[in-house]
């Protein structure tokens, strides 16, 4: 193995670097009549290191080659000639290679990523069984009280309550007495995220629209009015999905440019065929 295997040394690499113009020309590693140079992997140290790191970057440069070109010829030398003749193999990932990064560039170059709103509703409306609820999802009228704060019982009312009065009397107590009255602009959120802020891990029945939850600790009281309710398993709401249906319209028009572009290229095949044909 010492007479096939050479490793030259940091030292008299770096020596003889420093003191010749021809630095790129010296062998950094050597099996049998394989070479590595130190010009091969100029290129790919990284800017900026110390003399340090550098020689760490070069020496794990040597050990992977080293190792790249032991395992080659241990398979030249082991392998059944059949298994050898992979050059087929080669310029078939080639090949693919290169379809999938053109495929790339045609999606880039023609791809409309403008998606309207009438678009988002058209393509949810048509696969809306498609985007089920993962989990409970609420619309919700949230209260946080002071275990001081007065008239309990008639916020419980207010809050479930569609009179315009009473509506405005809860408007009027939250200002006054409420740590934190919230309706989250009238969005879609989950169900088990808002009860771990009330400090509860789940509930001990299934949820229901315009029921009021509540819990207390030492110091507050809260409450939460389910106003709209989707359960898990359910069509979840547009307005809550829009990025995954975003997603899916992006996916079927990049499906349907690839399928454009592999028409026109069966239609250019076809006319080749016809033109050696008549030949």
């Amino acid at each position: 193995m010492i007479n096939k295997l050479l490793v030259i040394s940091f030292s008299f690499l770096l020596l003889a670097c420093s003191n010749s113009k021809d630095a790129s020309k010296k062998v950094l590693a050597q099996y049998n009549k394989q070479q590595l140079y130190y010009k091969d992997i100029m290129e790919i140290i990284p800017k900026g290191l110390s003399k340090n790191d550098s020689l760490k970057y070069i020496e794990k440069i040597k050990t992977d080659w080293l190792f790249q070109e032991i395992i080659i010829k241990k398979a030249k030398s082991n392998l059944p000639s059949s298994e050898l003749n992979i050059q087929f193999l080669v310029e078939k990932y080639r090949a693919d290679l290169l379809k999938y990064k053109y495929e790339n560039y045609y999606i880039e170059k023609k791809l409309n990523k403008n998606i309207s709103e009438q678009e988002l509703s058209d393509y949810y409306s048509k696969n809306k069984h498609a985007f089920l609820a993962q989990e409970n999802l609420v619309k919700i009228i949230f209260v946080k009280i002071n275990k001081k704060a007065p008239r309990r019982y008639v916020l419980k009312q207010w809050l479930g309550s569609q009179n315009e009065k009473q509506q405005e009397r809860l408007q009027e107590y939250c200002l006054k007495y409420a740590i934190e009255c919230n309706d989250f602009d009238n969005q879609w959120i989950k169900l088990n995220k808002i009860l771990k802020a009330i400090h509860l891990k789940s509930l001990s029945h299934s949820p229901k629209e315009h029921e009021i939850i509540e819990n207390k600790d030492t110091a507050f009281y809260y409450y939460i009015y389910v106003e709209s309710l989707v359960k898990k398993g359910e069509i979840a709401p547009l307005s809550y999905i829009k990025e995954d249906v975003a997603q899916s319209i992006l996916y079927q028009k990049k499906a349907e440019l690839i399928q454009s572009l592999e028409q026109n290229i069966k239609e250019e095949v076809k006319k080749i065929k016809t033109t050696y044909d008549k030949k």
